[in-house]
């Protein structure tokens, strides 16, 4: 299974997450030999699904002493490294999507009278779209889908009317967000799979790529990461779980993971990571009354294991549906001191809610609003971190001082402003040697000036209407 260079095989399989865990450990491991003494020029990179997946897997490598070298990244974040390394603007955010969707659903007639009236109408077919559009549908599909809708009833079905409307609301929206590069992690991965063939030390230099975490995934994310195979040496673990009911047996839903691993392993196929014994998982029931009842239940068998010292990060509790429990979380864990982070929870206020928050302030305090609440009303670009610091050093903190900032003062003949942040390591020719230098973050010219020239279009438009009789209204949501 192993050779000098790593394993052969593209996918190694464990019984168990744990399994899964210690494998890929293990091969860091044996990939980071002379770390402490001497760097590696390319990174160990370690591709997962999930910001929740990459904290925790940051946190063992921490306790296991295995940091310097091995960068962990969500697909999405690696994706974005190819596109900037290929110096290609990331796509806008994914709210532009449903504007998209809304234009194209209304010329469909269909679509128009079951949705249209609706308040958010649109939003529901948004999620349609989107799951379409992260699974690869483009117009190379359509006829092929029409033809099969033909087969499934009259044309004047109602139903099948309305999935026809959403095959060419799909189409379009497709068209347009490649054509104006919107559309979130659908058109991120697309362009990076485009990117990568061919350049792979150029656009993802690593020492190796560790995919880890994956069970399935959408078309387009699929697409990429066999493009990651083909163009590094990488290998995926993938966690076949076993049955609870007879220990050592593989579970039936095995089967859920087959597309990945038909699709990844290629030429080079799969086997199973060696794994010790571990002594077989235990199942208890716990009978409880009503939904607070369940919670507080759960959050006394979670203190029970902090009083004996297990680490809050090393716990995990997993439900359907967060939903329901959230409000009954925070009420009964905070009263028994529990610390807790809920993983794509709502909170008391999403972020659709703080931007309505910060809306209603920037109506309210006008050009003398201050920077974050103006940032976050009116931009989820992924370089907002950036900006912020950047006008920060600029020594402006309002709507009216980014608006009177004058960036050919600022930056002079230079193209490009500097922040006081590194990340990550990058080689560079230092004679006949190589050294590592820590990379430096800029905000270019071009960003700057549309920046200044959206706060002073804003100042222009609060100082011509009454700010208090707009903002009322949307405090009160």
């Amino acid at each position: 299974m192993t050779d000098d260079h790593g394993p052969t095989l593209a996918i190694l399989l464990g019984r168990g997450a744990r399994s899964c865990e210690d494998a890929l450990l293990a091969e860091v491991e044996r990939l980071r030999p002379g770390f402490p003494a001497r760097p590696p020029v390319l990174p160990v990179r370690i591709v997962v699904p999930s910001g929740c997946l990459r904290e925790h897997l940051q946190a063992r490598l921490v306790r296991a002493g295995a940091c310097l070298g091995v960068r962990v990244q969500t697909l999405r974040g690696l994706a974005a490294e190819i596109l900037e390394r290929a110096g290609e603007p990331l796509p806008a955010g994914p709210e532009l999507l449903e504007i998209l969707v809304g234009r194209a659903g209304n010329r469909q007639a269909s679509l128009r009278q079951a949705l249209g009236h609706l308040e958010d109408g649109w939003r529901h077919l948004t999620g349609t779209v989107r799951d379409l559009l992260d699974a690869g549908f483009s117009q190379a599909h359509e006829d092929a889908v029409l033809e099969r809708l033909a087969e499934l009833g009259p044309a004047k079905d109602p139903a099948l009317e309305r999935v026809r409307a959403v095959v060419a609301v799909a189409v379009e929206v497709g068209e347009a967000a490649s054509r104006l590069a919107v559309g979130g992690s659908t058109t991120l991965w697309q362009r990076a799979a485009t990117l990568l063939p061919g350049r792979g030390p150029e656009l993802l230099p690593s020492r190796a790529v560790l995919v880890h975490g994956f069970a399935e995934a959408t078309g387009l994310a699929l697409d990429l990461l066999e493009v990651i195979l083909r163009e590094s040496q990488a290998w995926v673990f993938v966690d076949e779980p076993e049955d609870p009911a007879r220990p050592g047996e593989a579970d039936s839903g095995r089967l859920f993971t087959r597309r990945l691993r038909e699709r990844l392993a290629g030429s080079r196929g799969e086997g199973y990571v060696q794994q010790g014994r571990r002594a077989p998982p235990t199942v208890r029931g716990i009978a409880t009354e009503g939904v607070e009842g369940e919670v507080r239940a759960v959050g006394a068998a979670v203190k029970a294991l902090l009083e004996r010292g297990v680490a809050a990060e090393d716990i995990g509790v997993v439900a359907r549906q967060m939903a329901p429990l959230e409000a009954a979380v925070a009420i009964q864990w905070q009263r028994l001191g529990i610390p807790f982070v809920v993983e794509g929870g709502k909170g008391l206020i999403g972020p659709s809610g703080r931007r309505l928050a910060a809306l209603a302030e920037l109506l309210q305090g006008g050009a003398g609003t201050r920077l974050d609440t103006w940032l976050a009303a009116t931009t989820a670009a992924p370089d907002v971190d950036d900006l912020r610091l950047a006008l920060r050093l600029a020594g402006v903190a309002t709507v009216g001082e980014v608006a009177d900032l004058d960036v050919s003062q600022l930056l002079g003949s230079a193209e490009r402003f500097g922040l006081p942040v590194r990340t990550g390591l990058a080689a560079e020719a230092d004679g006949e040697a190589t050294r590592l230098v820590a990379r430096r973050r800029w905000v270019v010219r071009s960003r700057l000036e549309e920046v200044v020239a959206s706060a002073r279009c804003v100042r222009a438009v609060l100082a011509s209407r009454p700010p208090a009789t707009v903002a009322r209204p949307i405090q009160g949501v």
